[in-house]
C-alpha cells in the first residue's frame, strides 16, 4: 500500500470521522465495540501506520507474561532482558516493556492498532503459556514479532529463538542414568503451562523408555510454586518411603536452592541423594563448577532474538526457528552408585 495512505483515507473507508479514527488508534473516548472493529479491519486491511512509526520503527515491545509471578524476581528473566536491552540499545533502538496480562484479552486487529498507536515496530515475547490464545492472536495480527526461550519446532507455526531443552535434558539424563541411577524424581514448577518444561519432561520419558526403565508417578512432581515451605515440604514427602530416588533432576532454574536445603533434611549431595538440572548462568551457589547443571545461554537467546527480529521488520516472509544450546557441566553432585 502506497505510503500515501492517510488517517483520512481510513476514515473515510471505514465511514467515520477522523476524530474517531484517531480515538481507535490511541484508545480514548467512547467508541462502540462495532465502530471500532470497522476501523481497526480498515487500518489493518491498508496496513496503515503512523508517521511516526513508518519514519522511525525505533522502539520494539517486550512482552512479559507471569507478571503476577514478580518476573525481575527471577534471575533468568533479568539475565535475558539484560541481553536484549545491551543488543537494541547497541542498534539504536528502544524498549518498551509490557505486561502480557494486560494484552491478552485484544483479539488480533486490536494487537495491531495498539502496536501502531505506540510505535512499537515488533515485539518479542518471554514466557507465554503454552495453551494461551494470544499465540493466534499473535500469527492473525501480521506483527513481527519472536517468541522468546518457550517454544519448539512441533508446538505451533510461531517465530522463536528458544534454548535446547530436550536434548540438553536427555543428555544429562543419559548421564545419571549411566551412573547407575535408575530412580530419578523429576522437579518442576507449573510444568503444563511452560512449553519449555514439557519438552524437559518429554526427554525425561524417552530417556526411561529408551533404557526400559520404569516412570513412578510418585516420582514426577510438578510443584505450584517455588517457595522455601512448597519445595521443602514437597521433598519430605518425597524423600520418606524406603524405595526413595537416588537422584533428583531439577526441570527449572527457580528449583536452583535445593542443594542448599538437602542438608537440613538430612541428605548430603551427592553422598546420600545426586542432583542435577538446570541453574541460572550468574547464581553464586559456592562451587557452582561442581554443580551438574544445564544452563541457559540467555545472552546468545537476547542477542539472536533481536537480531532476527530487526531482520523481520525488512522481511516480514522469513521464517525464524532456533534453538540456542544449552551449557553443561558435569560436575560432582551426580555420583556413581552400584545398580
Amino acid at each position: 500500500m502506497s505510503d500515501r495512505v492517510s488517517i483520512y483515507n481510513i476514515a473515510r473507508t471505514a465511514g467515520v470521522s477522523v476524530s474517531t479514527v484517531s480515538k481507535v488508534i490511541n484508545g480514548q473516548g467512547k467508541i462502540s465495540v462495532a465502530t471500532a472493529g470497522r476501523v481497526q479491519s480498515v487500518i489493518k486491511r491498508l496496513n496503515y501506520s503512523p508517521q511516526q512509526r513508518r519514519s522511525s520503527c525505533n522502539t520494539v515491545g517486550v512482552v512479559i507474561f507471569h507478571a503476577g509471578n514478580k518476573p525481575f524476581g527471577c534471575s533468568f528473566s533479568i539475565s535475558l532482558l539484560n541481553s536484549i536491552s545491551e543488543h537494541l540499545f547497541m542498534r539504536e533502538k528502544n524498549l518498551t516493556l509490557l505486561a502480557g496480562e494486560r494484552l491478552q484479552s485484544f483479539n488480533s486487529d486490536e494487537l495491531f492498532c495498539y502496536c501502531t498507536a505506540n510505535s512499537l515496530a515488533g515485539l518479542l515475547v518471554m514466557n507465554l503459556p503454552l495453551a494461551s490464545p494470544f499465540h493466534e492472536v499473535l500469527l492473525q495480527s501480521k506483527l513481527p514479532f519472536i517468541q522468546l526461550a518457550n517454544a519448539s519446532a512441533g508446538s505451533h507455526p510461531a517465530n522463536y529463538v528458544t534454548s535446547s531443552n530436550y536434548r540438553s535434558t536427555k543428555e544429562m539424563l543419559e548421564y545419571m542414568i549411566c551412573l547407575g541411577h535408575r530412580r530419578i524424581a523429576f522437579l518442576s514448577v507449573i510444568c503444563k503451562q511452560m512449553e519449555s518444561h514439557m519438552e524437559r519432561l518429554r526427554a525425561y520419558h524417552d530417556a526411561f523408555q529408551e533404557h526400559a526403565l520404569p516412570v513412578s508417578s510418585e516420582s514426577l512432581l510438578d510443584l505450584p510454586d517455588a517457595s522455601l515451605d512448597t519445595v521443602s515440604n514437597s521433598l519430605q514427602k518425597l524423600l520418606a518411603p524406603t524405595q526413595k530416588p537416588t537422584a533428583l533432576f531439577l526441570a527449572g532454574e527457580n528449583l536452583e536452592k535445593i542443594p542448599q536445603l538437602l542438608p537440613g533434611l538430612g541428605y548430603r549431595v551427592p553422598e546420600d541423594i545426586s542432583v542435577a538440572g538446570f541453574m541460572n548462568e550468574k547464581e553464586d551457589l559456592g562451587q557452582a563448577s561442581d554443580f551438574s547443571a544445564i544452563r541457559q545461554n540467555t545472552a546468545e537467546i537476547g542477542r539472536c532474538s533481536v537480531m532476527h527480529l530487526l531482520n523481520l521488520l525488512d522481511h516480514p516472509e522469513e521464517k525464524v526457528a532456533e534453538e540456542i544450546a544449552c551449557k553443561i557441566t558435569f560436575g560432582k553432585t551426580v555420583r556413581r552408585i552400584e545398580s
